[in-house]
């Protein structure tokens, strides 16, 4: 069989990114990096790999009031799809609700379709090279809020022979009012592949599944918390009448959580600024091979945290205040790095050893620490685990975010335990009037 199409999750376009004074020095311009520049990149992939049709799964504007400018952004990369013969089929969020059934009307000769207009399910059958088909069915919000699931308005499958794809904006097991659905109901649904729009992390995992369902996340980030690959999707019928995923690199923008180590420093303050430059440039430049990033990309916008056990924690602080490296700038392979945010969560070298041969609470905290080090204490990485399920950062999303796996959870653990050592030991040491 020989279908392909082209995937796009929220676009969010007319907003704007944030641009530090930075990027403005680097000359980078906010239509660089903005969800524009990401939707055209997109159409020329649609383009390269001569896809028979784009789905966008909703938010493709992100305010009614952006309508005018969202046009224009859209526009262009429609007509160079229209040359190509590819149409664009599109369901409305929660966002656009009012906005894109507007622009629909003014764009449809270039071949833009909006599927479930009014909240009604509607179909399409589409034919790839050799004949082979797929139906995509649609819906789109009705109003902006929705408390009810959709699901329940889809229709049977008319034709079993043919792969049926999902596109929907909702809620998956959330409890908001924007199209709340449930996996359950989603996997029941007469429908081989869902894809999804509305949360903007993609479900990597779902989506490369025999069976693929899951959020295509936003086609480029607009949020600090939107951190690793964005990007389109592409989506091949293979022999099996299988969808087959793969995440193609398309956004100019990423964000990323990095962490710097700075273990075992025990210099002078002149000592630390060079040896600072040094790991922060090594760190950097480990990311930028080990993400195996394309030319696509011009910025990757970095929230650093400085990390290890130094001697003097406050030294890392006057070295960060005095050059202002919170700016600091990097350019490798054609790109640029940016720190756009830095934590020095740096700890004071501790003898845990020592520590845990006695029997207050810094020793009982020196043993945990050891246990993690030394690969033990599931027990607790394990009430570690439930805490955060239990938490009020956790109910109710948890569910849609990657869970943290044993050696992030280790990790973390290993960290806070470090920073309530040190408080722990700055208390005693206030306490007994030491210097």
């Amino acid at each position: 069989m020989s279908l392909r199409l082209l995937l796009v999750g929220d676009m969010h376009l007319g907003k704007q990114p944030r641009l530090s004074s930075t990027l403005q020095t680097l000359g980078i311009e906010g239509a660089d990096i903005a969800p524009s520049a990401a939707w055209r990149r997109a159409a020329e992939l649609a383009i390269e790999h001569e896809v028979h049709a784009v789905l966008c799964a909703g938010d493709l504007v992100n305010q009614k009031e952006n309508c005018f400018e969202a046009l224009a952004e859209l526009l262009g990369p429609l007509k160079l799809l229209q040359k190509a013969g590819i149409p664009v089929y599109a369901v409305a969020g929660n966002h656009d609700v009012e906005a894109l059934p507007m622009i629909a009307q003014w764009v449809e000769a270039t071949g833009f379709h909006l599927l479930g207009a009014k909240g009604v399910w509607e179909s399409v059958e589409l034919v790839g090279d050799d004949d082979s088909r797929v139906e995509i069915v649609g819906w789109s919000f009705p109003s902006q809020v929705y408390l009810e699931s959709p699901l329940a308005g889809l229709p049977p499958r008319q034709n079993t022979k043919i792969p049926r794809v999902g596109l929907l904006h909702c809620d998956r097991d959330g409890h908001s009012s924007y199209a709340p659905v449930s996996s359950a109901e989603l996997v029941a649904a007469p429908v081989d592949a869902w894809f999804l729009g509305h949360i903007h992390i993609p479900d990597l995992q779902g989506l490369q599944q025999s069976r693929p369902m899951g959020y295509l996340g936003c086609l480029s980030p607009i949020r600090r918390k939107e951190v690793g690959w964005h990007g389109p999707w592409l989506a091949t019928l293979n022999e099996a009448a299988q969808f087959a995923l793969e995440p193609l690199p398309g956004s100019p923008l990423r964000l990323e959580s990095i962490d710097c180590d700075l273990h075992g420093f025990d210099g002078s303050l002149e000592a630390l600024e060079s040896y600072f430059q040094d790991r922060v440039r090594k760190t950097l430049e480990a990311a930028d091979e080990a993400m195996e990033l394309k030319d696509d990309l011009r910025v990757v916008r970095v929230r650093l945290r400085l990390l290890g056990a130094v001697a003097d924690p406050l030294l890392v602080d006057q070295v960060i205040a005095a050059a202002d490296y919170d700016k600091l700038s990097v350019p490798i392979h054609g790109r640029n790095w940016v720190v756009d945010w830095l934590r020095n969560d740096c700890t004071r070298q501790v003898d845990l050893q020592g520590l845990s041969r006695g029997h207050d609470p810094p020793a009982h905290l020196a043993k945990q620490q050891l246990q993690l080090l030394e690969g033990q204490g599931d027990d607790l990485i394990e009430a570690f685990r439930e805490s955060l399920r239990q938490s009020a950062l956790g109910s109710g999303r948890w569910s849609r975010w990657p869970e943290p796996d044993e050696q992030e959870l280790r990790h973390l653990l290993l960290r806070r335990g470090a920073r309530q050592l040190a408080q722990l030991l700055a208390q005693k040491t206030e306490v007994s009037g030491e210097t």
